[in-house]
């Protein structure tokens, strides 16, 4: 997955996001170390789906926008919403408002909750 950045600290937040969200993610051409069992989860199952509509982080002025391979359906704005938790989770950039994701398109299919209110 790529990072896009405008700068050296926006790449470290790039970078950051990257490890906190998507560290479980399989890398291309890797072979899963999860069990049989663990695999056929439907929690496993879409954690896969994540990990493998998500192309790119661009982080721009401290502000996070995932590029997604998702439509802009309910089934894409859900998962877009679990992004933006964990965009708010990883502590990153989580006092900027503003980051999104985006669908395949490029049309913006959530916009993350200000975590300023």
């Amino acid at each position: 997955m790529e990072i896009w950045a405008g700068d050296a600290e926006d790449r470290r937040i790039g970078r950051d996001l990257r490890e906190y969200a998507f560290a479980g993610c399989p890398q291309p051409g890797s072979k899963p170390e999860t069990p049989k069992k663990l695999r056929e989860s439907p929690e496993h199952r879409a954690a896969l789906t994540l990990c493998a509509s998500v192309s790119a982080i661009e982080v721009n002025d401290r502000r996070v926008t995932i590029h997604s391979d998702f439509e802009n359906d309910p089934t894409g704005r859900a998962f877009g919403e679990v992004l933006c938790s964990e965009i708010q989770g990883s502590d990153v950039a989580d006092f900027t408002p503003g980051h999104e994701v985006q669908s395949k398109d490029g049309e913006t299919i959530t916009v993350c909750p200000n975590p300023n209110g």
